[in-house]
């Protein structure tokens, strides 16, 4: 009996510790949420080494083409959900439109393109899971072992003249390059046993396959990357983990919106405006908890984006 007159006093004595800290803009309740639940990013999906396009690469692209909204029936694709506190103390939603996402990246028209099977380090679609290999040629050894098994010229042109795509100019053959990564994939619709095959065979032959098509290349607009991370911290997290912590942003009044991560990453991006302290502080907070860092990531990309043209 004392010792649950004890624990309920305690508890009492937090809640108010709590309130006051709110008061003075310090987030004591998240803090403690956070110690005991041991909220991580658990569920989020970091670029790894993949023949699989949309695995190997972040896909800032999509945030710039209206892919970024929370869910499909918001009236309109440029806007994103936020909150803040209003004037009479009540946490509200709003709307928002971030101009500085649409203009992340900067697609170039598409240019012709050609070049050897072997530069082709991936693909964005499969039967195969190609998601699980780091190379196509790994994808070759474990899913085309029909089309590979014979080591010769002729196997290599019946597999590269399956369905008669490379075997002349064609314009709709579209590969992509994204100047964060510097590799070039195929954006292909089907033929990838054949095409993988093909290609891992002239690796062990020692042939050129020639490709010609259009290139589509994107790149990240340094200005835009720079005033976005200036204005922002963005954090990624699994949706469940937000839901989670959502009460405590309410009762701390953060202001904040919320966008769709980009791949592969899934989960929500958090935008925390760093001119607000609390935001700022709920920011670091999370951070130090180890809630993604999308903003470091970002900027991370951009500066390999610029290492590479060095």
């Amino acid at each position: 009996m004392l010792a649950t007159i004890f624990f309920t006093h305690v508890n009492v004595v937090k809640q108010i510790i709590d309130c006051i800290a709110t008061r003075f803009g310090h987030p004591r309740a998240l803090k403690r949420y956070l110690e005991l639940n041991r909220l991580q990013s658990v569920g989020i999906t970091l670029p790894q080494p993949s023949a699989d396009m949309g695995m190997a690469v972040m896909q800032w692209m999509y945030w710039c083409e209206g892919g970024y909204k929370l869910q499909s029936y918001w009236p309109t694709s440029n806007k994103v959900l936020g909150w803040y506190v209003d004037d009479q103390g009540q946490y509200r939603g709003w709307q928002f439109e971030l101009h500085m996402l649409r203009s992340l990246v900067r697609n170039t028209p598409p240019q012709p393109w050609s070049g050897d099977v072997r530069d082709i380090a991936g693909i964005t679609t499969s039967k195969g899971p190609i998601e699980k290999y780091a190379t196509l040629d790994e994808f070759a050894e474990h899913h085309c072992l029909d089309e590979i098994q014979e080591v010769s010229v002729d196997s290599m042109m019946k597999n590269w003249r399956h369905e008669g795509r490379f075997v002349r100019s064609d314009s709709s053959i579209l590969v992509r390059q994204l100047a964060w990564d510097d590799r070039t994939f195929w954006l292909n619709s089907g033929g990838s046993h054949h095409f993988a095959a093909a290609r891992y065979l002239a690796g062990r032959l020692g042939k050129e396959l020639r490709i010609e098509g259009q290139l589509l290349r994107c790149e990240l607009v340094p200005d835009s990357v720079i005033e976005l991370t200036k204005c922002y911290a963005i954090l990624g997290m699994p949706t469940e983990s937000y839901d989670a912590i959502f009460p405590e942003l309410e009762n701390f009044g953060v202001p904040h919106f919320l966008a769709k991560s980009p791949d592969p990453l899934k989960g929500r991006a958090i935008f925390l405006p760093l001119s607000e302290v609390r935001a700022l502080r709920v920011a670091r907070l999370l951070i130090q908890h180890g809630v993604f860092d999308l903003g470091a990531q970002l900027l991370a990309d951009l500066n390999r984006q610029l290492s590479f043209r060095s």
